[in-house]
């Protein structure tokens, strides 16, 4: 048994039934035309660590599952943010392993054994996209929970709610109709959500916490911690993060920054985008997209996929003033990543207009700046 299907699905062809039957959006993956493109690639020797049709599919799939959470939620940015990053990494590693696969096939079967490896990655992704939502949908609440002064004191306790599932797995039925306090160190690593497929749900309640609460970590291998607290969906216990050779890191990294930039092309250069507190339109431009995609960075992976919703982050920015950087008149905008302040960097381009420049950690971006 793979295992994969041992952990999504419990080894139980049931399972994966229900999982493709829930979520139908999976099947998208099944298009005759990207099959297609991938067995014709190998057939023609087309070689890559990382297929990009694959990773494409993968990622844009499992974003989805995320948007459909937050789409709306100003408020949840940063969060939202750490989520498609996470998940985006996700599905660079899944390629990989899915594309070193295929890449080991003899020639003369490349339509039989290829067609049997797209099915089982694409099997998988039901799974993956099921859990996404949950898990996303887990992390939204979470904030909701616990954000509000007033509903933390009417609803100070959270109560565990029973699986929707018609045959629930056991892991999590110890915590059914169950009370925690809302800031009890269970709600770390306990959640619904944490295992492959779960539906359990949870609500505030004015409930006492009830007596002889078990403790523990129920959660499965990838899922681990609280989305909320981590910004992670799929944590790097996942077996495609985990069974990933050395090479593996370096081909997601390439794989990322390139899906970012070839998207960013497309939708967002020449386009401008007015912040809130500046007159001024703020252009984007190759050049502007690329210096911020290549801006190292402690998240460096987080910060890059804030190019897909950089129009939204700079119409809603903090507007610091305006000062000289490297060479130009610069504009300062502040937004957050992982709950850190980042600066967002437009200057003045040869054309005078302004432009997105770049992204800094460093508040000496600020050195002599003017409102």
């Amino acid at each position: 048994m793979n295992i994969l299907d041992a952990l999504y699905f419990d080894g139980k062809l049931s399972e994966v039934v229900k999982a493709l039957a829930t979520f139908p959006t999976a099947y998208n993956l099944s298009k005759k035309e990207l099959y297609v493109k991938v067995l014709e690639d190998l057939k023609n020797g087309v070689a890559a660590d990382i297929n990009g049709d694959l990773f494409e599919a993968y990622g844009n799939n499992l974003r989805k599952a995320v948007d459909g959470v937050f789409k709306g939620g100003d408020e949840y940015s940063d969060i939202t943010l750490q989520l498609q990053a996470n998940v985006s990494r996700f599905a660079a590693y899944k390629a990989y392993q899915a594309t070193k696969e295929l890449n080991g096939i003899e020639a003369d079967e490349i339509d039989s054994r290829g067609k049997a490896i797209l099915n089982k990655y694409n099997r998988w992704q039901a799974a993956e996209y099921n859990t996404a939502m949950s898990r996303a949908r887990t992390a939204r609440q979470y904030h909701d929970f616990t954000s509000d002064p007033i509903s933390n004191e009417l609803y100070p306790n959270l109560k565990w709610l029973p699986s929707r599932s018609a045959t629930p797995r056991e892991a999590h039925m110890l915590f059914w109709n169950r009370v925690w306090a809302k800031n009890d160190p269970f709600w770390n690593e306990n959640t619904p959500g944490s295992l492959w497929n779960c539906k359990c749900d949870w609500e505030e309640t004015d409930e006492p916490v009830t007596n002889g609460n078990p403790g523990g970590n129920v959660s499965a291998r990838g899922l681990e911690g609280n989305p909320a607290k981590t910004g992670e969906i799929f944590t790097d216990e996942c077996p495609y993060v985990k069974n990933s050779d050395r090479e593996a890191e370096h081909q997601v990294l390439k794989t990322l920054w390139k899906s970012n930039f070839n998207w960013a092309l497309e939708n967002v250069r020449g386009k401008a985008v007015k912040n809130k507190s500046v007159d001024e339109e703020i252009t984007l431009s190759r050049r502007g997209i690329k210096e911020f995609l290549n801006q190292n960075h402690d998240e460096y992976i987080i910060k890059n996929e804030m190019i897909r919703s950089i129009r939204d982050i700079l119409e809603n920015a903090e507007y610091m003033g305006e000062t000289y950087y490297v060479g130009r008149t610069s504009k300062i905008f502040r937004t957050q990543i992982k709950g850190k302040d980042n600066y967002l960097i437009a200057n003045y381009n040869d054309e005078k207009e302004l432009a997105l420049y770049s992204i800094s950690q460093s508040p000496k971006v600020l050195i002599g700046i003017k409102k």
